[in-house]
Protein backbone atom coordinates (compact mmCIF):
# COMPACT_ATOMS: atom_id res chain seq x y z
CA UNK A 1 0.00 0.00 0.00
CA UNK A 2 2.92 2.23 0.78
CA UNK A 3 4.63 1.54 -2.43
CA UNK A 4 1.54 2.94 -4.52
CA UNK A 5 1.41 6.65 -2.66
CA UNK A 6 5.83 6.73 -2.35
CA UNK A 7 6.18 7.87 -5.79
CA UNK A 8 3.26 10.24 -5.31
CA UNK A 9 4.33 11.39 -1.88
CA UNK A 10 7.92 12.01 -3.39
CA UNK A 11 6.81 14.21 -6.17
CA UNK A 12 4.54 16.33 -4.20
CA UNK A 13 7.48 16.77 -1.54
CA UNK A 14 9.63 18.05 -4.67
CA UNK A 15 7.24 20.60 -6.03
CA UNK A 16 6.90 21.70 -2.74
CA UNK A 17 10.77 22.64 -2.05
CA UNK A 18 10.98 23.48 -5.60
CA UNK A 19 8.45 26.24 -4.88
CA UNK A 20 10.24 27.32 -1.53
CA UNK A 21 13.38 27.44 -3.45
CA UNK A 22 11.62 29.69 -5.95
CA UNK A 23 10.13 32.28 -3.74
CA UNK A 24 13.09 32.33 -1.36
CA UNK A 25 15.19 33.22 -4.49
CA UNK A 26 13.10 36.16 -5.74
CA UNK A 27 13.22 37.17 -2.05
CA UNK A 28 17.07 37.49 -1.86
CA UNK A 29 17.40 39.13 -5.12
CA UNK A 30 15.12 42.09 -4.16
CA UNK A 31 18.17 43.20 -1.96
CA UNK A 32 21.48 41.85 -4.16
CA UNK A 33 22.65 41.43 -7.63
CA UNK A 34 22.03 37.80 -9.69
CA UNK A 35 24.96 36.88 -8.94
CA UNK A 36 25.22 37.02 -5.59
CA UNK A 37 21.58 35.45 -5.43
CA UNK A 38 22.58 32.33 -7.93
CA UNK A 39 25.74 31.74 -5.89
CA UNK A 40 23.40 32.02 -2.90
CA UNK A 41 20.78 29.72 -4.06
CA UNK A 42 23.42 26.88 -5.77
CA UNK A 43 25.42 26.87 -2.65
CA UNK A 44 22.61 26.48 -0.56
CA UNK A 45 21.14 23.92 -2.53
CA UNK A 46 24.15 21.55 -2.46
CA UNK A 47 24.69 22.33 1.37
CA UNK A 48 20.81 21.07 1.99
CA UNK A 49 21.71 17.53 -0.52
CA UNK A 50 24.94 17.17 0.88
CA UNK A 51 23.52 16.84 4.27
CA UNK A 52 20.40 14.35 3.17
CA UNK A 53 22.39 12.67 1.01
CA UNK A 54 23.55 9.92 3.94
CA UNK A 55 19.54 9.18 4.28
CA UNK A 56 19.02 7.80 1.06
CA UNK A 57 22.21 7.00 -0.30
CA UNK A 58 23.66 3.43 0.69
Amino acid sequence: MLGDFLPVVLSLGAGLLFAFGTHFLSLGLRYTDAQTGALIEIGTAAAFYWVLMPLFVE
